[in-house]
């Protein structure tokens, strides 16, 4: 059985428009799904800046995806993700990091919350069946942190300039619309 990277950042569209379908879409492929969340701090606490024209063009691509999809899209404010990322990294030593990606992405972009905020993390968590108290103590633990700057190594290592990236057998795909290239490298 192979293995596919998947690296996202819950910050991006595109990752969460992948996320909503790459489970699928590997079910006859015999692979496997690693996640990794790749966390860049923004000191300004804003999204990276890009030129109007290209934030246009991204609304219009992501409304034209989710409506291909049938997903109402509300996303909620852009966010500080570290905490989300290190949660996940708990979530998925318990057994349950699917469960806790799926449920960050629905709240970041499905229910307009902000995903930097602890009570919607521990929502997020007790809805995975996490013990909260655990949980909680968990985003500020070392053995987190260090799995996330792990993540984002391994991510520098293997080239990621954009979400969502997968890679497999060295072969790497860019961007949502690209699944379906992964699929057909897994099927050969």
């Amino acid at each position: 059985m192979k293995t596919v990277k998947f690296y996202f950042a819950f910050n991006s569209p595109y990752a969460f428009l992948a996320n909503v379908r790459i489970e699928e879409a590997l079910t006859d492929c015999n692979a496997a799904l690693s996640c990794r969340p790749v966390y860049s701090p923004s000191s300004s606490g804003s999204p990276p800046s890009i030129s109007q024209e290209r934030l246009a063009y991204m609304h219009n691509d992501v409304a034209r995806f989710s409506d291909a999809y049938g997903i109402d899209m509300k996303p909620g404010v852009f966010a500080d993700t570290g905490a989300a990322c290190r949660g996940f990294f708990y979530a998925q030593r318990k057994g349950l990091g699917p469960d806790f990606r799926r449920a960050i992405f629905r709240a970041r972009w499905l229910e307009e919350r902000d995903i930097s905020d602890r009570d919607v993390l521990v929502a997020a968590a007790a809805h995975c069946g996490l013990d909260t108290d655990e949980f909680a103590q968990a985003l500020d633990a070392p053995e987190y942190a260090l799995a996330l700057e792990q993540a984002n190594a391994e991510a520098q290592e293997d080239g990621v300039f954009g979400f969502p990236f997968f890679v497999v057998d060295g072969e790497k795909f860019w961007g949502n619309d690209r699944i379906e290239w992964l699929v057909r490298h897994l099927k050969q």
